[in-house]
């Protein structure tokens, strides 16, 4: 952002607390809308702009009318030749049946060779397998990263490539949302459909939020802040030192005229590294650069 002479600067809170409020909500997942961990965050929030001194803070209800979820499985239940089968979750917008639920045939959905009629049946359908690249730009955009809010090249799958279901399920699912399973069920008059998606993922525990807590000076600056027991001190905007474990990293913020310019990092006892902040058309800085000319961060 510019400076602008009609924004007070005692009001606008620094690149690194906001930083901090991004890593709370990364570290916090998921929070999907309405779900405990989303009011704890927006709570966080709201508390937040109460400290600043907001005082035209409101909520702006959303309801939905079309589908509703729940964590009780009997809510839902598939019984083949009378006998039950274990399913995961009913779709998104799928509806209610009413107790006596549907009976029908069920049909299975070869993609290379589809049945004739789906009317009046429960249609499965498989998993579709990815393609192979390249890659159109549809793909690219919703299957693929494409794009990270915090960038480290030894964390994160490389862009623009396949991610594998064993890495992150989230992009497959994704694809196979975006063959429309439900549009050909309804266009071909099918009572139901069931979704078989086959990833031969082993199942992990999610990283549980451990909590995060914040510590200010009495003139409301944050010194201090400890996220998922990694521990970052700040000495003003432009210098703060990271615990982590075993692993000390600092980093030194540069200026000039009213905007950070580079940032100097340096983990434990290896030589520091430069990356120079560039910004955008409209001032922000989004992208750093390092010596080369590379960008190893970008939001």
């Amino acid at each position: 952002m510019k400076n602008d002479p009609k924004l007070n600067t005692d009001w606008i809170i620094s690149a690194e607390e906001l930083t901090s409020w991004a890593q709370l909500r990364d570290a916090n997942q998921p929070a999907l809308t309405g779900s405990p961990k989303w009011r704890n965050y927006v709570a966080f929030l709201e508390k937040k702009l109460l400290e600043y001194g907001v005082v035209d803070n409101f909520r702006n209800s959303w309801p939905f009318e079309r589908w509703y979820t729940s964590d009780d499985a009997t809510n839902w239940s598939l019984i083949s030749d009378g006998q039950p089968v274990r399913v995961s979750h009913y779709d998104a917008y799928s509806g209610s049946t009413g107790p006596p639920g549907i009976t029908a045939q069920l049909v299975y959905y070869d993609h290379d060779n589809p049945p004739q009629s789906l009317k009046n049946k429960i249609v499965v359908f498989p998993t579709i397998p990815h393609p192979q690249p390249p890659y159109d730009d549809e793909y690219l955009m919703y299957s693929t990263f494409n794009d990270y809010e915090y960038r480290s090249d030894d964390h994160f799958a490389p862009l623009f490539s396949y991610v594998d279901p064993a890495y992150s399920i989230t992009f497959d699912t994704m694809y196979q949302l975006e063959q429309q399973f439900h549009e050909i069920a309804m266009a071909g008059g099918a009572a139901g459909l069931i979704k078989y998606i086959e990833r031969g993922v082993p199942t992990t525990a999610i990283p549980t939020f451990t909590g995060a807590t914040y510590l200010y000076d009495g003139d409301g600056n944050m010194v201090k802040s400890v996220v998922n027991g990694v521990t970052t001190f700040y000495a003003g905007r432009h210098y703060q030192v990271e615990v982590d474990g075993g692993d000390t990293t600092i980093r030194k913020y540069y200026a000039a005229g009213g905007q950070m310019i580079a940032v100097r990092t340096k983990v434990n006892l290896d030589p520091s590294v430069v990356n120079w902040i560039l910004g955008d058309h409209l001032g922000s800085s989004n992208v750093t650069a390092n010596e080369d000319g590379d960008h190893p961060n970008q939001c």
